[in-house]
């Protein structure tokens, strides 16, 4: 690869697509790693990587201790245990997204375990930060539990008429109310109600 390096003159981006795009996706990655590229060689093998791909990249974020990429990494790798292992490790300035890729992981794995797992996580029991609850609102819709869903919206919505913010908690529902309504689900008249 030392050939690679002295015709792109250090251009580590240029060289890993060169690489990648000639099928030679280990030396690519062995460049990746050597000089602290590797996002860049995410970013370029992009959706079309191998299983075996993805994996590697989570172990390389995994050994520099970037819980949010790992867990990115072991998603697209489908190990999902592993990937909301990371995802509810992360630091706090990392939470809102690893949240959206946990919520995604327990969509597509269908096990109880990380389900509940991930609700444990939602509900503060993991770390004592209990996270907001649009969080729990949109695992139940990745989950495809509708009434669970319209149940923890008027929650929220109650939460912010209770807090005073009638306006947050109206929009909240509406909000909310739209996204059910594009599963087709009829939301009952109470929900609509409370707001009369």
């Amino acid at each position: 690869s030392s050939g690679i390096n002295a015709e792109y003159g250090g251009d580590y981006g240029s060289a890993i697509q060169f690489l990648v795009v000639s099928k030679r996706n280990e030396e690519a990655f062995a460049l990746a790693e050597e000089h602290n590229q590797m996002s860049q060689y995410a970013d370029i093998i992009g959706d079309d990587a191998t299983h075996e791909d993805y994996l590697a990249i989570a172990r390389h974020y995994e050994s520099r201790g970037k819980p949010l990429q790992c867990g990115v990494y072991y998603n697209k790798a489908k190990e999902y245990g592993k990937a909301l292992h990371y995802l509810i490790k992360v630091p706090p300035n990392e939470v809102e997204e690893a949240l959206d890729v946990a919520i995604e992981v327990v969509g597509e794995a269908h096990k109880d375990t990380l389900t509940h797992q991930l609700i444990d996580y939602l509900m503060g029991e993991i770390d004592g930060v209990p996270k907001a609850a649009r969080y729990l609102f949109n695992l139940y819709m990745s989950l495809k539990q509708y009434r669970e869903a319209a149940r923890t919206a008027i929650i929220i919505a109650k939460e912010d008429q209770t807090c005073g913010s009638y306006r947050a908690g109206h929009d909240v529902l509406f909000d909310m109310y739209q996204k059910l309504l594009q599963q087709k689900i009829k939301i009952t008249k109470t929900m609509m109600n409370s707001h009369h």
